[in-house]
């Protein structure tokens, strides 16, 4: 027989090792589990245990979140670059490119726009806020 640990069986069944590390101690304290067994810091239970322990009964398993970029008006046709790529590629300082994406804002201009922590604008309009305000 084949035993493997929590940590192996997440990553077989696509989940991670934290939330199967609570599974598995949750199903331990139940009187009538034979598996899991705690050696030392882990888990270790035969792999067709583990079906058994990370799915249980009655618990919903959420889908894998999408991680998507939205923009709130009409994505460019070109791909969209953060102020320190923009930089990278135009040769400006990261910390520069993002003030003047701040400023670009303050006057107006539709693009960089700010999605989360990040400067967001096709590399056409970075050159032409670098162009405008800088002048």
């Amino acid at each position: 027989m084949k035993y493997i640990t929590a940590a192996e069986a997440a990553k077989l069944y696509g989940l991670n090792r934290h939330y199967a590390a609570r599974l598995a101690k949750k199903a331990a304290s139940n009187q009538e589990a034979k598996w899991p067994v705690k050696k030392g810091r882990t888990w270790i239970a035969p792999v067709a245990e583990w079906e058994k322990i990370l799915n249980p009964k009655g618990v919903h398993i959420r889908k894998k979140r999408k991680k998507e970029i939205l923009v709130k008006e009409k994505k460019s046709k070109e791909t969209l670059i953060s102020a320190s790529e923009a930089g990278r590629k135009l040769g400006v300082s990261k910390s520069w490119a993002s003030v003047l994406a701040k400023r670009s804002q303050k006057k107006g201009y539709k693009w960089p726009q700010k999605v989360g922590n990040m400067w967001l604008a096709p590399l056409n309009e970075w050159e032409n806020i670098f162009q405008k305000i800088e002048k």
